[in-house]
């Protein structure tokens, strides 16, 4: 991900993370996490750090057959 783009797009998710198992897709587009606005991807960091562990939801803007969809999913580490 560049590092301050005023957007975070996920370009790989880890097998068997959080991640991939509440079904973030790579090209997936973060616009909050926990209800934060994010603009970089040092900003996700930091709050991914702060709430690791625990039970968060994201705001992504992805692109289904040239339509822009928002969705909102939750992660959880198991």
């Amino acid at each position: 991900m560049p590092r301050s783009t005023g957007k975070v797009k996920v370009l790989d998710v880890t097998a068997g993370s959080p991640a991939q198992t509440a079904g973030v897709l790579v090209g997936d587009v973060i616009t909050k996490f926990d209800n934060q606005k994010v603009s970089s991807t040092d900003e996700l960091v930091s709050l991914i750090e702060d709430k690791k562990g625990r039970k968060v939801t994201l705001d992504i803007d992805r692109e289904v057959q040239d339509k822009l969809e928002g969705l909102r999913i939750s992660l959880v580490e198991r």
